[in-house]
């Protein structure tokens, strides 16, 4: 396809997919575009999204040779991507001259969390010809509209500043200069609307009955960018989402909060996990953040003793109870924790060869945990701090680890939360009064990154 038709091509494309653009409750992404350079088995194309679900497919050519291909998405414009991504509308099995096709996913199905597409063969896994959604009108593309944009008129399809051409000459005024910028601009309204993208280390699966949602906070006030989930590997799923240009100039801070998967109230829930202020398009993200945890937990630190005070029998069964109290200073509590924010607890752990067994949730290290001395506990009383007895039936916790957690409440799941200031790997046979001390473990708390793109 020559570069004067394709110029007409792009041109024509724009102006019957603004009305898309214009309208304020329209899909985010509707009037973005991919154009499908020409490529194997002579596939090209230029795929406008309509909505959410339908994609619309102009000039589109491909010869019909090739077997089980298909329009296909992926996460990104790579091989991999279309390898994990999904195929929409049927099956190409004829060929087409400069025709429009229009593909829609199932119901229920939306385009977030994919950004390409591509003519795909499923059968060999290859790729006739892809490209990546961009902003219309972003044609560099660089997340923008603006003068290289017009650059990329002018000098991509062979222009001149000041020549008097047929095509490139947006306001009809005889020259391409960068008084067309202002027709640019004019065609799609506002800049386009950026990506959000979000890279995270830490991040656990939630489980079904949770998901994660970031928060923009514009003047003072949060604002939804988007709910996710994470895989086995701890990447979020959607990666990204299309946020208001606006609120995206305006965003002062991201928070990550942890929600309801069903049910969920509108506004942010109490379980701030992440937070970071926007230093340009990037902000990082920590649990020390004031609007997330408000600590790092750099100067947590505590121990432990084996003992078991709901049994007279304590020098006999000592290593089949685990309590964080120091027993030479009063007792007192053993631990140096931070107080946490609304929306979290602690909770302390054992973990042995069947996994990990809570011993209760607390608030204040210096008070007893939500269940005392435990269901398993005998029959005389507990003192008023963490820890559990393990007596009915006996179990000896010498080589098990002992760990203490950041849960978020309510919980989300029946295990430790990803977030565990303190561990100890080994619980070791030392009788009470004894302290085995645990490891800071503030490193491993998970962090992240989100940007404007």
């Amino acid at each position: 396809m020559n570069s004067s038709r394709k110029m007409y091509m792009t041109l024509l494309v724009i102006l019957a997919i603004a009305p898309f653009i214009a309208l304020g409750d329209a899909y985010p992404r509707a009037g973005w575009v991919a154009d499908l350079h020409h490529g194997a088995h002579d596939a090209e194309g230029f795929a406008v999204i309509i909505d959410e679900r339908t994609i619309q497919v102009d000039y589109f050519t491909y010869d019909g040779t090739a077997p089980a291909v298909y329009f296909y998405l992926g996460e990104t414009n790579t091989q991999q991507g279309f390898i994990n991504g999904i195929p929409i509308g049927p099956e190409l099995v004829s060929a087409y001259d400069d025709e429009t096709v229009v593909v829609q996913l199932p119901e229920g199905q939306t385009l977030d969390g994919y950004s390409a597409i591509s003519v795909w063969c499923e059968e060999f896994n290859a790729n006739f010809t892809s490209a990546s959604f961009v902003c219309v009108g972003d044609l560099v593309p660089d997340g923008e509209i603006g003068l290289s944009d017009l650059a990329h008129l002018l000098g991509h399809y062979g222009m001149a500043t000041g020549a008097e051409l047929e095509d490139g000459d947006l306001n009809g005024d005889g020259d391409v200069d960068l008084s067309d910028l202002a027709t640019l601009l004019a065609l799609y309204g506002t800049p386009c609307n950026p990506v959000l993208t979000m890279d995270f280390d830490g991040l656990e699966d939630l489980g079904s009955d949770y998901v994660y949602e970031g928060w923009l906070i514009v003047d003072e006030m949060p604002v939804t960018s988007g709910r996710f989930s994470v895989d086995g590997a701890g990447d979020p799923f959607p990666g990204w989402f299309v946020v208001d240009y606006q609120n995206a100039v305006d965003a002062a801070m991201f928070v990550l909060t942890i929600e309801p998967a069903v049910g969920d109230d509108p506004s942010p829930a109490d379980t701030h996990l992440l937070a970071g202020a926007f230093d340009g398009d990037m902000a990082d993200l920590t649990i020390g953040h004031p609007a997330a945890l408000g600590d790092d937990f750099a100067s947590a630190a505590g121990g432990y003793i084996l003992a078991t005070p709901s049994t007279a029998a304590i020098d006999e069964d000592y290593d089949q109870g685990i309590w964080w109290l120091d027993p030479m200073a009063g007792p007192a509590s053993s631990l140096t924790l931070p107080a946490l924010p609304a929306g979290w607890v602690y909770e302390g752990w054992v973990v042995g060869t069947g996994g990990p067994v809570s011993t209760g949730r607390f608030v204040d290290p210096s008070g007893a945990d939500s269940d005392g001395a435990g269901p398993n506990a005998g029959m005389d009383g507990a003192p008023p701090f963490p820890g559990q007895d393990f007596i009915t039936p006996p179990t000896s916790l010498l080589g098990f680890a002992a760990v203490i957690s950041v849960e978020p409440e309510p919980d989300n799941s029946p295990g430790p939360f990803t977030l565990k200031p303190l561990v100890d790997g080994t619980v070791d046979d030392v009788m009470p009064p004894t302290l085995q001390t645990m490891m800071n473990n503030a490193g491993s708390a998970p962090a992240g990154v989100v940007t404007f793109e």
